[in-house]
């Protein structure tokens, strides 16, 4: 399947492969490896944590669920893991190929435009009560780039729309490898 079409299906399931809202760190790791971890989210607390695979940028909180999922095609290519190796795929996709592609597979969306970013915008799906898709897209290839007449797909984002509150991690529990 092409990109484009699998992040349809992300826009309309919220799955993305082995990742979606709330699968555990451990069971996307078991799919596609050791992640690549890229830090904390604040400096003032331990978790939640950022994690890579292969191209996909991954936020799990404390107890090890994801909270979210960033999708970067601004680079011009995207490493996308796999059970058995990573694949990388040219990631420009322009706005009528995705909604295209999102009519295609019956997914409904709203247009989120942005007071202050005139030159970007976002459509946003709900594919289940709690989590929400958005595929944000700019007007332009770069800042100094004149304006297109058909705008590309800069990043997907998935979250969560509820707060999820981490239960007590069991101190006599080994590490998983992943820090405490």
């Amino acid at each position: 399947m092409e990109l484009v079409g699998e992040l349809a299906a992300l826009a309309a399931t919220g799955k993305l492969g082995a990742v979606q809202h709330g699968v555990r760190l451990a069971d996307v790791a078991a799919a596609y490896g050791d992640p690549v971890a890229s830090g904390r989210v604040s400096t003032k607390r331990r978790w939640p944590h950022r994690f890579c695979f292969g191209g996909l940028e991954t936020v799990f909180c404390r107890c090890r669920m994801l909270s979210s999922l960033t999708v970067p095609l601004w680079r011009g290519e995207l490493e996308l893991p796999g059970p058995d190796r990573t694949r990388t795929v040219a990631s420009r996709i322009t706005e009528s190929e995705m909604t295209a592609a999102l009519r295609a597979g019956g997914c409904r969306w709203d247009v989120v435009a942005y007071e202050t970013l005139t030159d970007q915008r976002a459509l946003q799906t709900a594919p289940t009560e709690d989590v929400r898709v958005g595929l944000v897209f700019t007007a332009r290839e770069s800042r100094d780039s004149p304006l297109l007449d058909d705008w590309i797909l800069n990043k997907v984002n998935v979250w969560s729309m509820t707060e999820h509150e981490c239960p007590p991690i069991d101190p006599s529990l080994p590490d998983d490898g992943y820090g405490r």
